[in-house]
C-alpha cells in the first residue's frame, strides 16, 4: 500500500504476478498463515496477513502484517480485519503467538494494537531511518491467542 509508517519504500517493491501468487498459495497452503483482503468496487483497499513460521520450534508463532489504503485509514477496516485475523488465530489448532512490528512514530497503530490486547515485547532503538534523517524506533508487540 503506502505509507511512512511503511519499512518498504514503493520502488523497492515490484513483484511480478508470478511472485504474488506464490505468496498467496505459500500463505494458503499452511495450516499456520492466513491471508485477508478487503475489497471495495473491485479495489483491493486493505489486507491482512499471518505468517506462520516453518520451523518446529517456533511453529506456534506467527507474524502480523496490515496495510490499508491511505483514503481507507482511521475508518474502522483495519480493526475489523484485524479481529478476523485474530479470531482465526485463536481458533487454529497451531498458533498461540502472534508477533508485529511497528514504528516507534505510529501512535495511531500503536493505540490500535494496544487496544486488540498486545503487549510491548522488545524494542529496536533507531531502527529506521526516516526521510527527513530522524530515526524511528521498531516496537515489537506479541498477542497470546491460547
Amino acid at each position: 500500500m503506502e505509507g511512512e509508517f511503511l519499512i518498504t519504500e514503493i520502488e523497492e517493491f515490484n513483484p511480478t504476478v508470478q511472485d504474488q501468487a506464490k505468496w498467496i498459495e505459500m500463505l494458503n497452503s499452511s495450516r499456520n498463515s492466513l491471508l485477508l483482503i478487503a475489497t471495495c468496487k473491485k479495489e483491493i483497499i486493505g489486507s491482512v496477513d499471518l505468517k506462520g513460521e516453518m520451523r518446529k520450534k517456533i511453529w506456534h508463532n506467527a507474524t502480523l502484517g496490515i496495510s490499508i489504503l491511505k483514503k481507507w485509514q482511521n475508518l474502522g477496516l483495519g480493526k475489523i480485519m484485524m479481529q478476523q485475523a485474530l479470531n482465526w488465530a485463536t481458533n487454529s489448532l497451531s498458533l498461540e503467538q502472534i508477533w508485529l512490528h511497528v514504528f516507534s512514530t505510529h501512535s495511531v497503530a500503536i493505540s490500535l494494537y494496544k487496544s486488540l490486547e498486545f503487549k510491548e515485547a522488545g524494542i529496536q532503538k533507531d531502527f529506521a531511518k526516516m526521510p527527513d534523517g530522524s530515526f524511528a524506533d521498531n516496537i515489537i508487540m506479541r498477542k497470546e491467542v491460547k
